[in-house]
């Protein structure tokens, strides 16, 4: 676990570093009601990191969900370096 926080428009959000086949991705778990893991903290398949709610800028319970490849890199005019997330479900 990269980030566990409360902040800004993501709210109560929690960002996964990963690895697979030799390629880094992270995962984005944003607008959560509650966090179930901190920071620095070591997770592993089907473990709980949180619930699904409505903090920060958002208009419902819904998970907020992203996958970027490499590193998390923002732009708010852009998806950036983030992928379709259906490839890897």
């Amino acid at each position: 676990v990269t980030i566990s926080k409360n902040s800004g428009a993501y709210g109560k959000h929690v960002m996964i570093s990963h690895s697979l086949k030799n390629q880094k991705y992270v995962t984005v778990y944003a607008h959560m009601n509650s966090l179930s893991v901190k920071s620095g903290q070591t997770v592993s398949k089907g473990m709980k990191i949180g619930t699904v709610g409505n903090t920060g800028n958002s208009f419902g319970n819904h998970l907020h969900f992203e996958i970027h490849k490499n590193s998390y890199k923002y732009s708010s005019y852009s998806a950036a370096n983030s992928v379709n997330p259906l490839n890897y479900l």
